[in-house]
């Protein structure tokens, strides 16, 4: 790295130029994607991007029918007789779709399939009958399919390639790695730290290694970062802290060995796997943010409560983290505005986003009839602002898009009774927090005078806080308690008063008695196990133990070192994928080895936690970042 020469780095502008490969495909073509795909395109490229490099229209390849290849010719200059179809799904997961679309209209001539899932990945999971040349089989299937299901033997021209965007950009700095739901739930198999093969006999996979074949899931994560390392001419290192970490870490290095090319690398980057396991604690916490806020009182509405431990040791979702419409990303402005929810509490993202509403009507020169108070911001008055622009013929609908739905986002995060209980929360969390670290004989009691509080009948009573929030709390103060004893500890013998405060909880909010008490204690066996595989993992891994008030999560740790020049015994492990790196691991007997890279080494770190990461993780690394190291580029995944 040049001192004193710091560029950052920008995940979303490289999405973007990845579309410049396709164009060819593209021009003059109606375009198809899935929802999976949906999901990524959405925030990487965008509908305007792809119809600005030729497409005439976008439709979803779900509810496709053949009024679509109607309306598209109508708006293209000739008859339109190419379709484009991209999915993030495997090709035999999506074949039947596909295949209604080129059967829905003998207009078609040409079909292009673009899958963000390799052929080597298809190779490894898909049916039997498609792993020996995966693409050329699947095409050549769906041309019989075709000419058999099409009057008059109408045949279409068929090609399969890989999708140059293996990767989804929420922001500048956070992406994740499309899949499928199969390919999801294969992945959360694998690292749950409930049903992970890998935690059950710890210290053998960790001594010897995996004795049976590497899990699915995991394979598609090593290859889905392999091939986004090449498309973006990363020189990579390779390191791993945890079980899961280990296993993927080792088959992405053997990836890039056996895929090496001589095209000239544009970055050194230090590629760390993280086990979720590692740090329960983060996901179950929170941070002021507008975003946080918003996720949060989503997944307490009436309907959507789900229970703590059917996602506990996976982290947020992170396909529930995009910005969609929100950061449209031919919008450079937007992308900004959704960091700024994304680090911002809800007050001061208000106040942003009102300086950008006066100011777009400036610029339209539509005079405001709106005053404002330095200082302070109200609803009424955002939601006037956001009238008046609407209002406004001088604005298009389009350009102001994505300005419109911030405001609406804005709007909802400060509903006065929502932000009460929101404060409430946080209040409460802190607290819950504090005491597991500097007073853990002490947490219990708290806990079960918060739920009795929870349990009262009355208005009064914060709807934010629920049962999912008294659950979480109580994961949080037992795993934090139990990893600064290095041991699972419980609740220092208060067990049974956290499972009866619980359970009165559950019978005050409608759980029959005997459900509420067999519920309750199986949330509490379920943390002394989650304790266990978590206390174990983080001494054979060698991390320290949590100190005194506040918290600080794993990834903040690992960022922290980045500029430190010493070792630690808790440094993520190297795992060589090149003969320099085996050199590097282990040879220094044979007088061959060479310094072991770090994670310090390379300008650009990329963290990818192998079971989701959260907002909290996001807002606070970036904090780190900016404190401790901001020389560097710290992506996180």
């Amino acid at each position: 790295m040049t001192p004193g020469v710091h560029l950052e780095y920008n995940l979303v502008a490289e999405a973007r130029n990845s579309a410049f490969e396709v164009a060819e495909e593209l021009a003059g073509s109606l375009v198809y994607l899935d929802s999976v795909f949906a999901e990524t395109a959405r925030d990487a490229w965008g509908i305007r991007q792809l119809m600005g490099l030729g497409a005439v229209n976008v439709c979803s390849l779900e509810n496709s029918t053949s009024q679509d290849i109607e309306r598209a010719a109508i708006l293209s200059d000739g008859p339109l007789e190419k379709v484009v179809v991209f999915t993030g799904r495997m090709l035999h997961e999506c074949r039947l779709e596909i295949l209604r679309l080129l059967t829905s209209s003998p207009a078609i001539r040409f079909c292009t399939i673009f899958t963000t899932v390799s052929e080597e990945t298809h190779a490894s999971l898909a049916p039997q009958d498609l792993r020996l040349y995966p693409f050329e089989t699947f095409r050549e299937d769906l041309n019989d399919r075709v000419g058999s299901m099409s009057k008059e033997g109408h045949q279409c021209n068929i090609s399969v390639k890989s999708c140059p965007l293996p990767f989804h950009p929420i922001s500048s700095r956070v992406f994740t790695i499309p899949s499928s739901p199969e390919v999801r739930e294969k992945v959360r198999e694998a690292t749950n730290i409930f049903r992970s093969p890998f935690y059950k006999d710890m210290d053998s996979v960790l001594k010897n290694g995996l004795e049976e074949d590497v899990p699915e899931g995991l394979l598609y994560i090593a290859r889905s970062l392999a091939e986004m390392c090449g498309n973006l001419s990363w020189k990579v290192n390779i390191f791993a802290q945890g079980v899961v970490s280990k296993v993927v870490a080792g088959e992405m290095a053997s990836l890039l060995m056996e895929n090496r090319t001589n095209k000239r690398p544009e970055a050194n980057v230090s590629v760390v796997f993280i086990d979720r396991s590692l740090d329960l604690v983060t996901p179950l916490c929170h941070t002021d943010t507008l975003m946080d806020k918003m996720l949060h009182c989503s997944s307490n509405e009436p309907g959507r409560q789900q229970e703590s431990l059917r996602t506990f040791g996976n982290g947020l979702p992170m396909e529930e983290l995009g910005g969609g419409c929100l950061a449209q990303p031919s919008d450079n402005q937007a992308l900004k505005w959704f960091e700024l929810i994304c680090s911002s509490a809800t007050r001061d993202a208000a106040l942003r986003i009102r300086k950008e509403l006066k100011q777009s009507l400036l610029e339209k020169r539509v005079p405001s009839a709106i005053s404002s108070k330095l200082g302070s911001i109200s609803v009424s008055e955002i939601i006037d602002l956001k009238r008046e622009l609407e209002g406004c013929g001088e604005v298009k609908p389009c350009e102001s898009a994505a300005l419109l739905q911030f405001v609406d986002t804005i709007s909802c995060g400060m509903d006065e009774e929502l932000t009460h209980a929101w404060d409430a929360m946080l209040t409460i969390e802190r607290a819950i927090l504090h005491l597991s670290l500097n007073k853990p004989e002490t947490v219990a009691q708290c806990l079960c005078e918060v739920m009795q509080k929870l349990s009262q009948d009355g208005e009064d009573v914060p709807s934010l806080l629920s049962v999912e929030d008294a659950s979480r709390l109580t994961a949080a103060a037992y795993l934090l308690t139990s990893m600064k004893a290095g041991h699972p500890t419980g609740f220092a013998g208060q067990e049974q008063a956290v499972t009866d405060a619980f359970a009165g909880l559950l019978s005050r909010r409608g759980t029959d008695e005997g459900a509420a008490m067999e519920r309750a204690a199986s949330l509490l066996g379920r943390l002394k196990e989650a304790a266990s595989v978590t206390c174990s993992l983080n001494r054979q891994m060698r991390v320290p133990p949590p100190g005194p008030n506040p918290f600080n999560p794993l990834l903040c740790q690992i960022v922290g070192a980045l500029g430190s020049n010493g070792d630690s015994p808790s440094d993520p492990t190297f795992v060589p994928g090149t003969i320099g790196g085996i050199l590097a691991s282990g040879l220094g007997h044979f007088g061959l080895s060479q310094r072991k890279p770090k994670v310090g080494d390379s300008e650009m770190v990329v963290l990818f936690v192998l079971g989701g990461i959260s907002p909290l993780e996001i807002k606070l690394v970036k904090e780190t970042v900016s404190k401790l190291v901001p020389d560097r580029n710290v992506l996180l995944g």
